[in-house]
């Protein structure tokens, strides 16, 4: 049946505490996708760093428990070399334990890391096993929280830091991956974030929850792009929240610039897709790039005095993110579906 045929899966009730079922975290295959935003507090420009974390299934035997063994990788390509070999995961009653590794030898910032928050007294990466989210729901959850991030490594300043430090939300319910999930809210600075069965923090593998500061500058947002399990997406970021400049590849370049006065938000100006074609009304674009959630550049057109285009049949259903400059020289930029 062609993608364009096929009819929308219908949503189930939304379950209740009674009737919902806990949804372990992947053991097999699974890919997080992660970004870094650092802001004008550095002396560098702003930019982007992308990575991703690959587990495969393999497993170490480590202080007599059993970890699935998790690979950091720049790119979107898995390399299961033991200079990348990150760390190691496993669940324990509802609750997700991490290990980094000893052996890896790619550089720690690539994304967002436990225990990096930069001061000489404070070690930089720590080795011992924590808890990295704790699925299970306490009697008194504002208490239970509060100590867990304050006394979590990967929060160095965790709680402590009173009206920055952590404060639990809620739980409630959403309709993630073809599938209802629990889903923990946090408020928590710099940014809020949400713990999902199965998937983990929205804002990147790794992400401790308090400002990350690495040297002189800071990080200033933190997302986890996509997830997959087992060769299926689960899981993409719909916050992209700063329209970027664009480039023609963020690997190898390490870096993503952006550039918020060269773009402008025009809502009667947008770009959809319509009978296998890109179609835009009231602009004249000169070309149009279309960028996957990685913000890897997957199709590009020259558009002059044309209204749509045909993208190339090889690129995946999903959510992107185009960039398209007009004759006067602006560049708009948005979402687009492609089913």
């Amino acid at each position: 049946m062609p993608l364009s045929a096929q009819q929308p899966k219908e949503i189930p009730p939304k379950p209740t505490d009674e009737t919902y079922e806990y949804i372990p975290f992947p053991t097999g295959e699974a890919i997080w996708s992660n970004r870094r935003y650092d802001n004008i507090w550095t002396p560098q420009e702003p930019k982007n760093t992308f990575s991703t974390i690959f587990m495969k299934g393999d497993t170490l035997w480590y202080d007599y428990k059993v970890y699935r063994k998790l690979y950091l990788c720049k790119g979107d390509t898995p390399d299961y070399s033991p200079e990348n070999f990150w760390g190691g995961l496993r669940e324990e009653d509802k609750k997700i334990y991490f290990r980094l590794s000893e052996t890896y030898k790619g550089p720690h910032h690539v994304i967002p890391m436990f225990c990096d928050f930069y001061d000489p007294d404070l070690p930089q990466v720590s080795y011992d096993e924590f808890v990295y989210c704790d699925f299970n729901i306490p009697e008194n959850p504002d208490e239970y929280y509060g100590a867990f991030f304050d006394q979590n490594p990967q929060v160095p300043m965790g709680a402590a830091l009173g009206q920055l430090g952590v404060k639990f939300l809620r739980t409630d319910y959403e309709w993630i991956g073809e599938r209802w999930r629990r889903v923990f809210y946090f408020d928590s600075f710099p940014l809020d974030m949400r713990w999902i069965e199965g998937i983990g923090c929205d804002r990147g593998f790794g992400y401790n929850s308090a400002p990350v500061a690495l040297g002189d500058y800071m990080i200033w947002d933190l997302n986890l792009l996509c997830f997959f399990q087992d060769g299926k997406q689960l899981y993409h970021c719909t916050d992209f929240n700063v329209p970027f400049a664009g480039s023609e590849n963020c690997f190898p370049a390490d870096f993503f610039p952006f550039s918020i006065d060269e773009a402008i938000s025009d809502g009667s100006i947008s770009v959809r897709f319509e009978n296998g074609r890109l179609v835009w009304d009231k602009a004249i674009f000169s070309r149009i790039l279309l960028y996957d959630m990685q913000a890897r550049c997957v199709f590009r057109a020259e558009t002059v005095g044309m209204n749509s285009v045909e993208p190339k049949s090889s690129i995946p259903t999903g959510i992107y993110l185009y960039c398209a400059d007009d004759a006067s020289g602006n560049r708009h930029t948005g979402k687009v579906s492609i089913p």
